[in-house]
């Protein structure tokens, strides 16, 4: 409902308070004609039906009402009242006139009352829409006079030493402002105004007010520069409590090329000393070298793409490696491979080996057991040999200009060709490629398909006394272990021996020409001698 058109119907006005004049002290004979008023009558019951009742009840009663009445069209809002109870949300009017709003449900204590305004937990000035308290003040700013409280009218000037303004139309338009009252120091030498100023810098160390700036420096006398460029857009933050500084360079190079180097750093204060960090790039997309890229917003690394036989490869991440690959090389293709493949593999090319520390040729690839790392291999181009080391005294070599072994040979040969020394028999008898003129001491002999040595005493030569001088010249030794059957070389006469290769009896033995192919229908180890 609007407030606008409202009148007062009810043009009399409450003039008096009923029993105001009344005496409170009720005689146990009242005098006729006298007015009393009981203060202590209850008028919760009522009047009972059919009963008379006392004039002093009812004058106390009209003067109650008379005497709230009299005060809500004085004041509007009942005064307050320390017998009165309040709740929450009540107001009154407080002794100074203001008007208070009870924050909890309030009892009477007279005793012992909150007066409004001494507690703003139980009385709180209210918030009424409409209205401005007049506890609220206008503060005139930076550049302006005048303010003060909301009892009245407010005028606020400007302060043209602070200011440079211009009134058109009854409007004043800020030009310029004054930082501290200084009017050397103008907002728009500062960038904060307008246009961004041009300055030059000659020590960035030393370039510490706040404000937006178009610099330029020379690269070689200015100090403590940006990494690159001349010039720039500078920004400068400098707190007002404390003595840090915060520097931004855009650097303002050409369109397209450079402008997107971006440099910062900052200070911190030591006992009044300024330290500055090192200048840093802010990166973007820009920036970013090759395999780098933005995608989506995002600065992300994309994988390494390998070549093909007809295109090269991109740079990226490395791909991961399996558990299974743990010991292979990522080659070119974007694969991995065995750095020491089992399963076969081609090396192509020259293998260069790099002379030792201190030598002038050569050098040593060292061969590793995977399972234990015992017993390597290493070829050594120093002295041109192939080492095998079957333990850590006993080493056996190649010599890779003669192709023949150097050291001792331990364990079984499937085929031997030439050996200065090998212990090709048991109890480490040795053979030795040297004709013996005299009577050996023992013979190699088959018995019962086994080898065995013989006592030349016990042997019964047929015609021997009538057979003059034989001589038996020995001049090539060959051995085929576990084969099936075997084919002599070309030429001559050979002596040919055999034992069963799983139990080393049940052998034989013949003479065959070279070329010729034994067949004994059994896996063997065989013994060949050239006797012709």
């Amino acid at each position: 409902m609007a407030l606008s058109g409202i009148q007062r119907t009810f043009a009399d006005t409450l003039n008096s308070i009923w029993g105001k004049d009344a005496q409170t002290s009720i005689p146990t004979q009242p005098v006729s004609g006298i007015a009393y008023r009981d203060t202590e009558a209850e008028f919760e019951s009522g009047q009972k039906y059919d009963s008379l009742g006392e004039s002093s009840r009812w004058n106390q009663l009209l003067y109650l009402l008379t005497g709230l009445m009299s005060e809500l069209t004085a004041f509007g809002i009942l005064p307050w009242s320390a017998a009165q109870p309040y709740s929450k949300g009540a107001l009154c009017i407080g002794s100074n006139g203001a008007l208070w709003q009870a924050q909890i449900d309030i009892v009477p204590n007279p005793a012992n009352p909150v007066v409004p305004g001494t507690d703003v937990s139980v009385w709180a000035s209210p918030e009424i829409p409409g209205t401005v308290r007049e506890s609220r003040r206008v503060i005139a700013g930076s550049g302006l006079t005048g303010g003060g409280t909301l009892s009245e009218d407010i005028t606020l000037a400007v302060l043209t030493d602070k200011v440079t303004a211009a009134v058109e139309k009854g409007a004043i338009t800020v030009k310029d402002v004054a930082i501290g009252g200084a009017a050397s120091d103008l907002a728009s030498k500062r960038g904060q105004i307008g246009n961004v100023p041009p300055v030059t810098i000659t020590d960035f160390n030393t370039f510490t007010t706040s404000g937006r700036y178009f610099a330029t420096w020379n690269r070689a006398t200015a100090k403590n520069i940006p990494p690159d460029g001349t010039n720039g857009l500078v920004i400068v933050s400098k707190l007002q409590t404390a003595n840090v500084v915060r520097q931004i360079v855009f650097r303002w190079g050409t369109a397209g090329t450079n402008d997107w180097q971006i440099f910062t750093r900052e200070s911190t204060d030591a006992n009044g000393v300024l330290l500055w960090s090192p200048w840093r790039w802010i990166v973007t997309d820009q920036s970013l070298g090759d395999g780098l890229r933005f995608s989506g917003g995002k600065l992300s690394v994309p994988e390494y793409v390998g070549a093909t036989a007809s295109a090269p490869g991109t740079s990226g991440l490395v791909p991961p490696a399996a558990a299974r690959e743990r010991e292979s090389f990522l080659t070119g293709s974007g694969k991995y491979k065995p750095a020491l493949s089992t399963s076969g593999g081609t090396i192509t090319g020259e293998l260069n080996i790099a002379a030792p520390a201190g030598g002038s040729e050569g050098g040593e690839i060292t061969l590793i057991n995977g399972t234990d790392g015992k017993y390597p291999a290493k070829i050594d181009t120093t002295r041109n040999l192939i080492r095998f080391f079957g333990g850590p005294s006993n080493p056996v070599s190649v010599d890779l200009e003669t192709g023949r072994f150097v050291g001792n040979l331990t364990g079984k040969a499937d085929t031997a060709g030439i050996a200065d020394s090998a212990l090709a028999f048991a109890n480490g008898r040795r053979w030795v490629e040297v004709i013996y003129e005299g009577n050996p001491g023992w013979l190699i002999g088959s018995e019962k398909e086994e080898l065995r040595p013989v006592n030349p005493s016990s042997l019964n030569v047929n015609y021997a006394n009538s057979a003059g001088t034989a001589n038996i010249n020995l001049h090539d030794i060959r051995y085929y272990g576990s084969q099936d059957s075997i084919t002599l070389p070309a030429g001559g006469t050979w002596l040919v021996w055999w034992v069963r290769n799983t139990t080393q009896v049940n052998g034989g033995m013949g003479t065959y020409a070279g070329g010729a192919t034994v067949t004994p229908g059994q896996t063997n180890n065989y013994y060949c001698i050239r006797i012709a």
